[in-house]
């Protein structure tokens, strides 16, 4: 039995830092004034005024000293019995909680004990290792020293052979002078020798330069030494063709005639005639020449170099073969163990007129460059080049040469690989009728009519400048204005050189041609040199090329106005460009949400970018992976001219990062990151030229498939991507099988739906 204040004393400890779990106030036994209740099924205490009175509860109330249970009163004596069993059943619980847990206590102490016999065995185990390596090195000890022994014997060994050797020679020796006789028939042998040697230099030079007088040449006429020591040799204006001049002109190339003597290569010549001439380069009509960087040491494949032949770009009416800063070339690209050669071919009226017949089928630029291969072809070896691995390289226009040279058949044997650097004969731009519609406007400008053979002969008869000064008429900064046909001269389907299957059935073409290996490559975003002013030289255009004022403010509306004038040239979608217009502008609003700033501008200049160099050149590479061939690609992703409207790398970056740029003063030093970049650029390119892949380091390139386009992305890192710009291809492929018209294109789609 317990009294009431053992009862009393008993709750205050157990309700010690309570609080009421409906009020929060703290639960005070002595001298409370509202009783305390216990919930008999979860143990929760409260204030009898903070409960409702109809609760199956035990009360206690400390000011009349009465228990409360289901509404009866008992004195504190009667209720102790009731007290008590609660009181124990309490204990119990707290009895039983604390059993569980020394239990719990225990199987965690007995884990315990499993782990550290664990850890024991191991550290036993441990000792035992580190005892055998102990006896290890006590024998490898003894191995060493034995093998010291042995080294010192074998050393005295040697010196007492040596100085038997010496012995043995000054015994030699004395003989050898006891002999003048035999010396004298030795000497007279040696000079016969060294007769016979010169002779077959003689016969051996002969036979080297089997073009005699064409292609002989000086060494170390000039020759630098690369930022890693690696020294080459540089041959200036050498030519391959007869100048194309008089009768010549406008006819393919002719073979060199040979030249008297050695031909010092140590100058640049002058150019192919250019116009607009925003360079300031006196250009001339002879001009049919190339350039060559070698390395000064031969290759130690008896096959000799690689050869790179590049291709300038210009939109076939600008450039030169001499822009390449050749101290860069051979830093950056023969150091690196090839052979590299630029060269020039006509560009403009004289490269690409055309009467529309076989009279003057134009073209003559890409006969020129076939022609330069042809030379190559026979001459590298002299140089140190191997004739049977040439990789084409070309950059815009020259990318575009380049890929039509890859589909002409009878070039085959002139080159193993391409490289195709922002260009491609899928590109609207490239074959079309545009040179064909310029030429009849040089002819009605200078005032020529007539049959076509009246026409070529008449203009054969007036000088290079007459015939420039009719394009100046009408030719501005080098591009149409406000159109996405960016060339006045082009190359055309000719019947020859271009067959009209290469446009309908470019696919189909490809597959009956040689298997060759392809490298396509694109910057990140092309349009920001062509969309802007080009050169920094301002058009009067109203929407491509944009002013910088134009390109500043540039609008959704100015975009929705700019969209309407470039689509309307041809009028190709016909009633149906509301439709047209309403789909592009949707697809490129959705794209400006990649970027932070200028977002219609940005769009916009993609749009271009798409239309003009990313759509054609993806086309061209899975049509030819299609057709059998290997096909990589890369993205140029560094700008080298840095815009503050658009972000990316323009068009041309990527032949600037290679070359230098053409403009002096302009160049970045070649330091740090930018050092780096070069390199990994220059790398990627250089090992495709070698083997086919490109390459660098531990990175390789991986060729397309039917379904994705990886591609190396060069930038301040580089790596390897999974796929090119999908989105972009499905919905122009969408968009022409739609309404019937490829925009990029710019060609009607049959019912077969190639496009």
């Amino acid at each position: 039995m317990y009294s009431s204040d053992e009862i009393a004393s008993f709750l205050e400890d157990r309700l010690s830092g309570y609080k009421c779990s409906e009020c929060l106030k703290e639960l005070d036994i002595v001298g409370t004034k509202t009783g305390i209740v216990i919930h008999r099924r979860c143990g929760k205490f409260m204030h009898w005024s903070c409960i409702d009175n109809s609760f199956d509860l035990p009360l206690s109330c400390r000011v009349c000293g009465y228990f409360i249970l289901n509404g009866n009163e008992f004195k504190d004596l009667s209720i102790i019995p009731f007290i008590s069993k609660y009181i124990a059943e309490m204990l119990s619980n707290e009895a039983q909680d604390m059993t569980k847990c020394i239990e719990q206590q225990k199987m965690v102490i007995e884990q315990k004990n499993k782990e550290i016999n664990s850890k024991s065995a191991e550290v036993a185990r441990l000792i035992g290792c580190i005892g055998q390596c102990e006896e290890h090195l006590e024998r490898q000890k003894e191995e060493t020293e034995r093998l010291e022994k042995e080294s010192e014997q074998l050393k005295e060994n040697i010196r007492e052979e040596i100085k038997e050797l010496k012995e043995r020679f000054k015994q030699k020796e004395d003989e050898f002078e006891n002999k003048n006789s035999e010396v004298q028939e030795l000497k007279e042998s040696l000079i016969i020798t060294e007769e016979i040697r010169k002779n077959m230099e003689m016969e051996m030079s002969e036979l080297e330069v089997k073009y005699t007088n064409q292609c002989k040449r000086e060494r170390n006429l000039i020759y630098f030494i690369a930022g890693r020591g690696f020294e080459t040799e540089v041959f200036l204006g050498i030519p391959f063709a007869k100048p194309p001049v008089g009768e010549l002109r406008f006819e393919k190339p002719q073979p060199p005639v040979p030249w008297d003597g050695i031909l010092e290569a140590k100058t640049l010549k002058p150019p192919c005639i250019t116009h607009p001439d925003v360079l300031n380069l006196d250009g001339q009509e002879d001009c049919l020449y190339l350039n060559l960087v070698r390395p000064k040491s031969p290759s130690t494949d008896p096959n000799g170099y690689p050869v790179m032949f590049f291709i300038h770009g210009g939109a076939f009416l600008l450039g030169t073969a001499n822009h390449a800063n050749y101290e860069k070339v051979a830093d950056r690209i023969v150091s690196k163990g090839v052979i590299f050669i630029a060269v020039a071919y006509r560009i403009g009226v004289l490269g690409f007129y055309t009467t529309g017949d076989e009279v003057a089928p134009g073209n003559y630029g890409i006969w020129d460059q076939i022609r330069g291969l042809e030379f190559v072809h026979e001459v590298i070896r002299d140089f140190g080049g191997d004739p049977d691995n040439v990789t084409i390289l070309g950059e815009s226009a020259g990318a575009c040469s380049t890929s039509v040279i890859t589909i002409y058949k009878e070039a085959e044997s002139l080159f193993k690989r391409s490289i195709i650097m922002s260009g491609s004969t899928k590109a609207q731009w490239v074959i079309n009728t545009r040179a064909l519609e310029t030429s009849n406007r040089v002819n009605e400008i200078l005032g020529v009519s007539g049959s076509s053979e009246e026409k070529k002969k008449k203009l054969k008869e007036l000088t290079a400048e007459e015939l420039i000064n009719g394009t100046k008429k009408f030719i501005g900064i080098g591009i149409p204005t406000d159109s996405v046909k960016i060339t006045y001269f082009n190359p055309r389907v000719d019947g020859e050189l271009i067959h009209k299957e290469i446009v309908d059935d470019y696919e189909g073409h490809c597959e009956g041609l040689e298997k060759k290996e392809t490298l396509i490559g694109l910057c990140s975003q092309e349009d920001i040199a062509l969309a802007l002013p080009l050169f920094g030289v301002e058009s009067n255009a109203k929407y491509y090329p944009l002013t910088i004022a134009k390109a500043q403010t540039f609008s959704k509306e100015y975009f929705i106005e700019a969209l309407n004038c470039l689509l309307s040239e041809g009028n190709a979608f016909g009633d149906k460009l509301p439709e047209a217009v309403e789909k592009i502008l949707s697809f490129y609003f959705d794209q400006r949400l990649n970027y932070s700033h200028n977002e219609y501008l940005q769009a916009y200049v993609q749009l271009l970018s798409d239309i003009q160099f990313n759509i054609p050149a993806m086309r061209e590479a899975i049509q030819k992976h299609k057709a059998g061939h290997q096909v990589y690609f890369y993205v140029h992703d560094f700008p080298e001219m840095e815009s503050p409207l658009v972000d990316g790398a323009s068009h041309a970056s990527d032949i600037i990062t290679l070359f230098g740029f053409w403009f002096p003063g302009i160049d970045k030093p070649l330091e740090g990151e930018y050092e780096k970049f070069v390199d990994r650029f220059a790398e990627v390119l250089v090992s495709f030229a070698k083997n086919g892949v490109p390459t660098y380091r531990e990175l390789t390139g991986s060729k397309i498939t039917d379904k994705k386009i990886p591609f190396i992305q060069v930038g301040n890192v580089t790596e390897l991507k999974e796929d090119l710009w999908p989105e972009r291809l499905k919905f122009w492929d969408d968009l022409a099988k739609e309404f019937g018209y490829d925009w990029p294109g710019d060609r009607l789609i049959g019912k077969d739906g190639k496009i």
